[in-house]
């Protein structure tokens, strides 16, 4: 296949196969390393029994703590595969070996080897087909076993205790970030019950480094390590002192028995990487290295992290979040509200998010100047009309309809007198904006 074919024979899965049992996903993948290299003694047999795993779960933050870990590893001299989801712009993105995605010729010849052993599979009977995602991470497997990585960072796509990533029997390092409310429908309707399935990743014996600043969401997980035997390792705010806000740069202190006084600075406006930061370097220490990587490495390695479409400036007065549930639009809108300036908003979602309850957040905190809405060209995008008419709910201000990503961002730069321009609520959207602005 070439890389087109590839990426439309991906989009084409979701119309021939559904949610499988994880059982069914541990085959596949075990299947997939164990044929692919029958006779290669040098690489892996079972892809579910590899050992260097740093497994990321939570409801944000995600990708912005495996980038930190990835940037520090790869300064450091390991070789690095990083797996995270969704993608901005290209699904070559997904598959990372040192903060590079792989080209499109290595995404089409692993997706077409791995669609020749799926096919195999299930004319055998042997599994029901992979959906979308649990064709990915065969491939992000294949890839990191080709590319003969010394660490995988893996990021869970939905959940953690029935995500296609809990294959793995035995990581390195499990890793849980900020837990919020997001995918309800299918990971429990209060925040003990998603924190159950995010706890869902650790396993017997493997160290678990968290963000503790939820009691009750701590609670849960400190239980869930004790019935697994794993040691903890609580980040909270309390971890990180005299913090400096500079309009494009965070600064502060880091503290823990083993980071004493170290100073980390930031290249971004985002308080929530605060934590995300805090939480990367925590887990480089658990997983102790040997020889150690110095303290001093960590934090440079910290301050050089580039992460795409989290509170990104693309311009001196354009800023984009990708934040797109309640827990990430309050955390972007912390951020927003330190400036004072007005703002014009560029927004669109998609159906499956609380959008209602998101925008009005969005006008009783941001200085609005006005809201320009648009609507993304995916099944599930949310109409841009309602979304219109919710803000006019909530704010008595202007709000203009564009479809078209384009027309909308044009509008937005005619109708910004001052301040700036905001565009949030999907990382779609971040990616159709970063598109648009560096083509």
């Amino acid at each position: 296949m070439t890389y087109q074919e590839a990426e439309q024979y991906l989009l084409s899965i979701p119309k021939f196969t559904t949610k499988n049992s994880l059982e069914n996903t541990r085959t596949f993948i075990s299947l997939l390393g164990a044929r692919i290299f029958t006779g290669d003694t040098t690489k892996s047999q079972d892809f579910t029994k590899t050992n260097h795993v740093i497994h990321v779960a939570g409801t944000n933050g995600k990708g912005s703590v495996c980038a930190y870990i990835n940037q520090i590893l790869t300064e450091a001299g390991y070789r690095c595969g990083m797996f995270i989801s969704p993608h901005l712009i290209s699904m070559t993105e997904r598959f990372q070996i040192n903060g590079i995605p792989i080209c499109e010729h290595v995404f089409a010849d692993v997706c077409t080897r791995v669609k020749e052993q799926a096919d195999r599979g299930v004319a055998a009977g042997e599994y029901s087909h992979p959906t979308f995602f649990e064709f990915l991470t065969g491939m992000a497997f294949l890839i990191f076993a080709e590319a003969e990585v010394d660490y995988i960072i893996l990021e869970t796509g939905l959940g953690g205790t029935l995500d296609a990533t809990n294959i793995i029997e035995q990581p390195r390092l499990c890793v849980i970030t900020s837990i919020g409310y997001d995918h309800t429908e299918y990971l429990g309707e209060t925040l003990e019950e998603i924190a159950g399935e995010k706890a869902g990743i650790i396993k017997q014996g493997v160290p678990v480094v968290y963000d503790g600043r939820n009691e009750e969401i701590s609670v849960i997980i400190e239980q869930k390590a004790r019935e697994m035997c794993s040691k903890t390792y609580e980040v909270t705010m309390k971890n990180c002192e005299k913090i400096i806000f500079g309009k494009k740069t965070i600064d502060f202190l880091l503290q823990n028995e083993y980071y004493n006084n170290m100073r980390i600075h930031l290249e971004t406006s985002a308080d929530y990487q605060i934590i995300n930061a805090a939480l990367a370097a925590v887990a480089i220490q658990t997983l102790d290295i040997k020889p150690q990587i110095p303290k001093e490495q960590v934090a440079a390695a910290l301050g050089n992290t580039q992460w795409p479409g989290r509170m990104e400036w693309l311009s001196e007065h354009f800023l984009v979040d990708g934040a797109h549930n309640e827990n990430g639009i309050e955390q972007a809108v912390q951020t927003i509200t330190r400036s004072n300036e007005p703002v014009v908003l560029l927004y669109t979602a998609v159906r499956d998010k609380n959008y209602r309850k998101i925008i009005e957040w969005i006008c009783l905190k941001i200085k609005l100047s006005a809201v320009v809405v648009t609507q993304l060209d995916i099944p599930r995008a949310a109409q841009a009309e309602e979304l219109c008419s919710i803000f006019q709910e909530f704010y008595s201000g202007p709000v203009f309809v564009e479809k078209q990503i384009e027309k909308a961002i044009r509008k937005a730069e005619e109708i910004r007198s001052s301040g700036i321009i905001f565009g949030t609520g999907s990382l779609y959207l971040i990616g159709e904006i970063r598109k648009f602005v560096f083509d």
